[in-house]
């Protein structure tokens, strides 16, 4: 799958070791992750339990564990996912919701200079 979006560049971090990818992600502005496994849903929550973490798409093809896929993608909003999505997910559908994570980390502060 490739993105063609010219203000998005991807890169794909194999999870060899969880703590790695939550060290590099501090370098992105948004983090997707498969939970297909429980591994997938720890690496979540390393990274939004990290300050200053950027936002995280989980994509999920399957349960696991005898969990349902709606049960895993909320599972992985409870654990920090700014958007969740069923995989596969096409390279059009995550550039959106890139772009929807983005968009919703800079509305918090416009809304507060209008609530203001």
């Amino acid at each position: 799958m490739a993105i063609r979006d010219p203000d998005i560049e991807p890169c794909l971090h194999p999870v060899r070791w969880p703590v790695s990818v939550a060290d590099a992600a501090s370098d992105y502005d948004v983090v997707i992750v498969g939970v297909d496994t429980a591994v997938g849903l720890q690496v979540l929550a390393d990274l939004s339990a990290r300050p200053a973490s950027p936002p995280t798409i989980a994509i999920a093809g399957s349960g696991f564990d005898g969990k349902s896929l709606e049960h895993v993608l909320l599972l992985a909003e409870l654990r920090g996912a700014a958007a969740t999505s069923t995989g596969p997910a096409e390279a059009r559908e995550i550039a959106l919701a890139i772009r929807a994570v983005i968009a919703l980390e800079d509305a918090p502060a416009a809304a507060e200079r209008r609530i203001a």
